[in-house]
């Protein structure tokens, strides 16, 4: 039996938080249904689609290129993903966020050394592995509880997200176990004068004052924002030719309406569509890129989001999940580390024309944040691009 895919490979990569939306303008002209279809003619190529962030809610693109083309893929790569928004949301009666956020804040604290000296001298992946242990064991319980949670079971509940937060008892308690990500990137460095960047952690900067609440913008995206621009303006003129008097944004409103009639009343989720797509292909291999320092889509959130597909045991085996001391910013969780992208070559034999990356100097240290520089491309030959 033949199977129909995507002619040689395709790349569907949208960088940074919400270029899904960002790039609408540039994109509607580029590529209609009928492109699309006809790129579906050549028998027994391999298929892998690279999706970035927000874009995974538009359809969920493995199940609608399915079920509106008839395209099978055999691999999918999702890079700092946002599946299941239940898990993003910070909100009265949503829970779930507090749960998943924590060991990210856990690996931000440690990254900027407010932890005990204990839990710095350990690794980024032990500190977050406690952290895990704990969301699940106590937090999520307590939580649960709400306000018939005792006084006892709350005040250890208290004491242990301080340790692992790097936040003070009194501040934990006050806010009544429950911290957004917004107050944690205000609070983490408020001693410092100083905030923390939500696409990368790892990024502080300063706001007029420190009696606020929340930070007043993201440290990370002001840092990255422009080269990542100028990089991909670059790209697009000199080496695509493409040229087009519109501006190219990254964050905008300007592409309403944008319809999430399908999840009316409920939140965006669109991981049944992916459970789907895996189930009915048995060949479709998923493989989950995170990086450590990103808050705006943690790398907890997208375990849950797995763990929760109610995939087979077969099934499961085509998930791989893997962890990087980077995060959201440039493209993703693979910007800022320094791990080898072997295990994705492994993985598809993915071997894209180019990629954006930041150059990292061989003196620097694995956990150096760097923002990205010139958008150097890299061959298929050089992929680790350090």
């Amino acid at each position: 039996m033949t199977r129909r895919f995507i002619d040689g490979w395709f790349v569907f990569c949208i960088c940074l938080i919400g270029c899904a939306v960002g790039t609408a303008g540039l994109a509607d002209d580029a590529a209609t249904g009928e492109d699309k279809a006809a790129k579906a003619t050549k028998e027994d190529a391999a298929a892998k689609t690279l999706k970035d962030e927000f874009v995974e809610t538009k359809h969920s693109l493995s199940g609608y290129l399915r079920d509106q083309y008839m395209m099978e893929l055999n691999g999918v790569i999702v890079d700092s993903g946002a599946i299941n928004f239940q898990t993003l949301r910070f909100g009265p009666g949503n829970d779930l966020p507090e749960v998943c956020f924590l060991p990210t804040y856990t690996a931000t604290a440690w990254y900027h050394k407010k932890l005990s000296d204990e839990l710095q001298s350990l690794s980024v992946a032990e500190v977050v592995q406690r952290a895990e242990k704990f969301a699940y064991a106590r937090y999520a319980p307590a939580l649960l509880r709400g306000t018939s949670l005792g006084n006892s079971e709350r005040a250890r509940v208290a004491k242990g997200l301080a340790e692992l937060t790097g936040l003070s008892n009194e501040y934990i308690l006050s806010a009544n176990l429950r911290i957004p990500m917004s107050r944690f990137g205000k609070e983490l460095l408020r001693d410092e004068e100083r905030t923390i960047g939500r696409f990368d952690s790892r990024y502080s900067s300063q706001d007029r004052d420190s009696a606020g609440e929340r930070y007043e913008f993201d440290a990370s995206g002001a840092a990255i924002i422009g080269p990542f621009m100028a990089c991909l303006n670059d790209y697009m003129r000199r080496d695509l030719k493409y040229e087009d008097r519109r501006v190219y944004e990254i964050l905008t409103g300007n592409v309403q309406p944008w319809s999430y009639d399908q999840f009316e009343g409920r939140y965006v989720d669109a991981s049944e569509t992916l459970r789907r797509a895996m189930t009915a292909n048995p060949f479709l291999k998923l493989f989950v890129a995170c990086g450590y320092y990103d808050l705006a889509t943690p790398h907890h959130a997208m375990r849950y989001t797995i763990d929760h597909l109610g995939l087979s045991k077969q099934r499961q085996k085509n998930v791989t999940v893997k962890h990087y001391e980077g995060a959201l910013t440039g493209s993703g969780a693979l910007i800022g580390s320094s791990v080898s992208s072997q295990s994705l070559k492994r993985l598809l034999a993915f071997q894209p024309a180019w990629i954006v990356c930041s150059r990292r100097p061989a003196s620097s240290s694995s956990d150096a944040c760097l923002p990205i520089r010139t958008g150097i491309r890299c061959s298929p030959k050089d992929l680790d691009c350090r």
